[in-house]
């Protein structure tokens, strides 16, 4: 009665945990991924410094 009040149709959700094939990664690809990352991280932190930098000679214009 429950499942017919909120339209639950259970074959729906039948393949929704099993099917983890698709999510498994060797060695290789996982490398891979932390060489992406790393190079993205190491961009963003030399962007944040240039606009640190950036900040901190404006200051020193206005302050002089």
């Amino acid at each position: 009665m429950i499942r017919n009040m909120f339209r639950y149709n259970p074959s729906k959700y039948a393949n929704a945990d099993g099917d983890d094939k698709d999510m498994e990664a060797d060695f290789s690809q996982i490398e891979r991924e932390e060489r992406r990352s790393s190079q993205i991280a190491r961009k963003e932190d030399e962007e944040q410094l240039r606009l640190i930098e950036e900040d901190e000679r404006r200051e020193r214009i206005k302050i002089n």
